[in-house]
């Protein structure tokens, strides 16, 4: 088992790729879980824009422009707070990883639409734009297809910003932004597709240990067991498929007498023999 979750191509763990059943089980193992680090996450971001917004303060007399960012950052985190607090571990994840995309899109409206103040700096707007992607796709327990309009938001908008004729000053940073970001979206993708990788894995290791743990339909006359697609198999390839044991074949001293009556065999000689 673990090898073939190993072997699960890493695109498939940019999306919900799996059976419905098998992906609602899933998410539903890990959602009270999703929603404590949904929530961390946020209030964090949600700091870090309120200490953007201490910082604008003194200079607003010298570039009214910053107040602009000031009510839309303290906009966006009153709408997340409202979405947090909304947000239970009883609800599906369907409706987690809604509350998630309204969240992150707003978050990446309002970064895109203060950088396109004249004030920003290139430095400036390429650390919030690389934060940004690596906080939703790291942070956020959602898959990277799920994330993807907001990260269309946040490239798109900066590429405008960065190729505005009226913005000169960035005229130097057209090849250097574009080129971090890319590659800080990259690197974010592929280690989200790791960790649900892992993490499935992980899941399904649980699950077969549980299913081993309860109870085990097995037939009075073959000792067969019955699988959970309802076919009946041999019960040593049913524990070796969920297990790492292995098994040997031998013969016990009274199958031998039933079995065997005619020969003469001390049975300590077959016992263990496979």
């Amino acid at each position: 088992m673990n090898v073939a979750v190993k072997r699960l191509p890493l695109q498939r763990f940019l999306y919900g790729s799996r059976s419905e059943q098998d992906e609602l089980a899933y998410r539903n193992h890990y959602l009270a879980n999703d929603v404590r680090q949904i929530k961390s996450v946020s209030y964090g971001s949600m700091g870090f824009m309120i200490a953007l917004t201490l910082q604008d303060l003194p200079n607003l007399g010298e570039n009214p422009d910053l107040m602009t960012g000031v009510v839309l950052r303290i906009l966006l985190t009153l709408a997340g707070l409202v979405i947090l607090w909304s947000m239970r571990p009883d609800q599906s994840h369907h409706s987690v990883d809604l509350k998630v995309i309204i969240f992150s899109c707003l978050t990446a409206a309002v970064l895109v639409s203060v950088h396109f103040m004249p004030s920003i700096t290139p430095v400036r707007m390429v650390g919030v734009a690389t934060l940004f992607i690596m906080a939703v796709h790291i942070g956020y327990p959602c898959y990277s297809a799920t994330l993807l309009p907001a990260i269309t938001i946040v490239i798109g908008g900066e590429m405008m910003i960065l190729f505005d004729n009226d913005r000169p000053q960035l005229a130097d940073s057209r090849i250097l932004i574009p080129t971090i970001i890319v590659f800080a979206e990259y690197m974010a993708v592929i280690g989200s597709a790791y960790y649900y990788r892992t993490r499935y894995q992980a899941y399904k290791a649980i699950a077969e240990v549980e299913t081993l743990s309860g109870m085990l339909p097995i037939c009075a006359s073959c000792k067969k067991v019955r699988d959970d697609q309802g076919y009946y198999q041999q019960i040593e390839n049913y524990i070796s498929a969920r297990s790492t044991v292995e098994f040997t074949h031998s013969i016990c001293p009274k199958c031998i007498e039933d079995l065997y009556p005619e020969m003469d065999i001390p049975a300590d000689e077959l016992i263990g023999s496979e």
